[in-house]
């Protein structure tokens, strides 16, 4: 429960967690974004599916978390589900 626990957590503070799109591809859902959060610094996120493990990160997070998602991730595919729709994006 407890692995549950810590995706669910990054999913509710994911809306928060990019304050920039700096980078991202061309009229696509998948891709590989360049973002900013709140913190200043930048992330390289390769979008790749809506699923755990799909998707990577370059912050440090991602890094050790061993949970296949991050904050900067979960605010991607809420982003994303609302310019494309959860059908397109599980396609």
């Amino acid at each position: 429960m407890l692995i549950e626990e810590q995706i669910s957590a990054r999913q509710q503070r994911g809306p928060t967690a990019i304050g920039k799109i700096l980078a991202k591809p061309d009229g696509r859902a998948y891709g590989d974004y360049e973002v900013r959060p709140a913190s200043g610094k930048k992330y390289h996120v390769a979008m790749r599916g809506p699923g755990l493990f799909e998707n990577f990160c370059s912050c440090p997070d991602f890094a050790v978390n061993t949970l296949g998602t991050c904050k900067p991730i979960e605010a991607l595919l809420i982003r994303l589900r609302k310019r494309f729709g959860r059908p397109t994006l599980d396609r």
